[in-house]
């Protein structure tokens, strides 16, 4: 291994172990790479042996916000948690680059302005051995089964069953 390959390495464990003091549940053996932006520590659970590449990005805009990842958990570049709310990922699942998760939405009652309703909510879970391609976007509500994959570029806006394969907006 290079030396170069080995500081990145140390970086990344030593940004786990940051996270752990700031109050992540952080198990052993977690790489989190650079400029990843993880607002409040407290809310985050990655289990052993994940990986967080570099810029991911965790936008929580409530601290009642929960993001559990299980072990072994690949997350690419660039993806983003945007929660308010839940988001579970299960053992051995890998994100690609650039995807965005978001467990909520604005309203859109007629008759009201856009900006003057109120958020709507719904968890999402991520099952075992889930492989979700590059810019993949994941909606409110999603679960998608144990074994599934996500076609690169897809919008998912409702749930994949185990041992599926889904692709543009399924």
């Amino acid at each position: 291994m290079k030396l170069r390959e080995r500081a990145t390495i140390i970086g990344d464990y030593s940004r786990a172990s940051w996270l752990r003091m700031r109050g992540a549940e952080i198990a052993s053996k977690v790489r989190i790479g650079r400029c990843c932006e993880l607002g409040d520590a407290r809310v985050v659970m990655i289990g052993a042996r994940s990986v967080l590449e570099a810029g991911v990005i965790l936008k929580v805009a409530d601290p009642a916000a929960r993001l559990r990842l299980d072990a072994h958990v690949f997350v690419g570049r660039g993806t983003i948690f945007d929660l308010v709310g839940e988001l579970t990922i299960g053992h051995g699942t890998m994100i690609a680059p650039c995807c965005f998760f978001t467990d909520h939405n604005h309203g859109t009652r007629l008759g009201e302005p856009m900006w003057q309703q109120a958020c709507e909510r719904e968890d999402i879970r991520i099952g075992s051995d889930v492989w979700i391609g590059a810019r993949a976007v994941i909606l409110p509500g999603v679960h998608i089964g144990d074994g599934a994959v996500v076609g690169a570029g897809a919008v998912v806006t409702d749930d994949v069953e185990p041992m599926t394969i889904v692709g543009g907006v399924p």
